[in-house]
């Protein structure tokens, strides 16, 4: 569902019957500004709403801030939200109880909440390009 130039996630992807078991999603270089229904394709392991390609071009959408349907996925592993006009990442983070790769990179991060220390299964944190001036103790 990549570069196809959507501004929303079609009802029809999400409430499809061969959707509902699809373990990857990815949505990047689209014009999405949310990402409604996402929770019903609770079999999500992956979803790439952005991404930054090897030689560090951005294709992210517009969504300004983390999707709370991505809270709603338990068996979410990868989440790359990369060049998606974030501002922040919020505390309810740390409901990402299984996430291993968080890639939030391009972002307009200024600063990483305190909660990300509660995810004991994330071994990846991309945050390459954001506006941070400290980290975390």
């Amino acid at each position: 569902l990549s570069s196809r130039g959507l501004t929303h996630l079609p009802e029809e992807i999400c409430f499809n019957s061969n959707m509902q078991q699809c373990s990857w999603i990815n949505l990047a270089q689209n014009k999405l500004e949310s990402v409604e229904h996402l929770e019903v394709l609770m079999h999500l392991q992956e979803v790439y709403i952005g991404r930054v390609l090897e030689h560090g071009t951005v294709h992210g959408n517009r969504i300004g801030k983390l999707p709370t349907e991505v809270f709603q996925l338990p068996f979410l592993k990868i989440l790359d939200i990369s060049g998606c006009m974030l501002k922040e990442l919020p505390g309810t983070i740390k409901n990402l109880g299984n996430i291993e790769v968080l890639s939030a990179a391009r972002n307009k991060i200024t600063e990483i909440p305190i909660e990300i220390e509660q995810l004991g299964t994330l071994r990846t944190l991309n945050l390459d390009g954001n506006l941070l001036t400290e980290l975390p103790d």
